[in-house]
């Protein structure tokens, strides 16, 4: 989840570079996070500091960033290989992250395996990539909703996996 940026190098001042636009996204999305949360690429949390659910678990590759993060449980680590077990989280989201992971599509996988109920992605439109993730998403995931923001597609949607149990009735205990 390196892509070519250090993100530590601008670790003291991203919350003012990108905390507005952050937290504006967060606003648009916060409606359908439920449960327990894993927020991948998480960098400072700074979307998490007002949020009044259940406790949030966050994983970004940049130790200066998540040294930040104090008001959440942080793990250092990549999108591409997340270090918990099967549908560890109700809600796992992606806040302008996925386009910087080093193999985007291992990303969708890992937290598609790591989620229960959803999956939220924030893709910037910017992205040079943002075409062939767009598609990855819809292939991955059961999108639910789209959501356009001015610099992101906002995708909020079920792990495949979530679909295939839909509509199977549970057995009864005579």
């Amino acid at each position: 989840m390196t892509c070519g940026i250090s993100y530590d190098a601008i670790a003291s001042s991203y919350d003012q570079l990108h905390g507005e636009e952050q937290r504006r996204k967060f606003n648009l999305v916060k409606h359908a996070i439920t449960g327990s949360v894993l927020d991948v690429g998480c960098g400072t949390g700074i979307v998490w500091k007002e949020w009044k659910g259940k406790p949030v678990t966050g994983i970004d590759p940049s130790q200066k960033l998540i040294e930040q993060a104090n008001h959440i449980t942080t793990i250092l680590g990549r999108g591409e290989l997340l270090p918990f077990p099967d549908k560890s989280f109700d809600t796992v989201t992606c806040f302008t992250a996925l386009h910087n992971f080093d193999d985007y599509q291992q990303g969708l996988e890992e937290m598609t395996r790591v989620a229960k109920q959803k999956i939220i992605v924030t893709l910037l439109k910017k992205s040079k990539k943002r075409k062939e993730i767009k598609t990855r998403i819809k292939q991955f995931l059961v999108v639910k909703e789209i959501i356009d923001d001015e610099t992101d597609d906002i995708f909020v949607c079920e792990p495949s996996h979530a679909i295939r149990r839909i509509g199977v009735p549970k057995k009864r205990k005579n």
